[in-house]
């Protein structure tokens, strides 16, 4: 198995789903939580036999375009497969992580940088972007990670991130993220 997204809450960053190819269009959607961290080259283990696997749910690309929604029949196969507590909340709104890369992040007037890519923290299950700052923003090729909590993200397009930090906050800045 190889995961090749992670869907995310966009305005927490929190990641809750993992996708894995299926076959040709389709992907099969995993809950963050079954899975564990491997070691050496196993970067990410899943007990499951192959018939388990054969019943976990499927989505088409075309479903994991924009918005990504779990409707309440496949939450429901994916509680009882993992055997998880019910959803605190719909799964609505989510979206891929890479399609936040390549977005403008912006900040009032002034074009702050690019996504040049997401990480995502497996253990905390939580994810960032990496932010290309634009010239006057940082020293040279500057990148740096912004929490979700300090952007607003549109799930549905190319529209600009918006961010609560400006021009001030990056005076100081040192390896980290803000």
């Amino acid at each position: 198995m190889r995961i090749i997204a992670g869907l995310l809450e966009p305005t927490s960053g929190r990641v809750l789903l993992a996708v894995a190819p299926a076959g040709g269009n389709t992907f099969r959607i995993l809950p963050m939580s079954a899975l564990q961290s491997g070691s050496g080259t196993a970067g990410v283990l899943l007990a499951l036999d192959r018939a388990r696997w054969d019943r976990v749910g499927t989505m088409s690309q075309p479903e994991l375009e924009n918005r990504v929604n779990i409707d309440t029949a496949h939450q429901q196969r994916l509680r009882e497969q993992f055997q998880l507590a019910a959803a605190e909340q719909p799964l609505e709104g989510l979206m891929r992580a890479s399609r936040l890369k390549g977005r403008e992040v912006r900040s009032g007037n002034d074009a702050l940088g690019t996504v040049e890519d997401v990480v995502i923290d497996f253990n905390n299950r939580i994810a960032a972007p990496v932010v290309k700052l634009a010239a006057g923003f940082g020293a040279g090729e500057s990148r740096v990670l912004i929490h979700f909590s300090r952007l607003q993200v549109n799930p549905d397009g190319q529209a600009p991130i918006l961010a609560s930090v400006g021009r001030g906050d990056f005076h100081a800045l040192r390896p980290g993220h803000l």
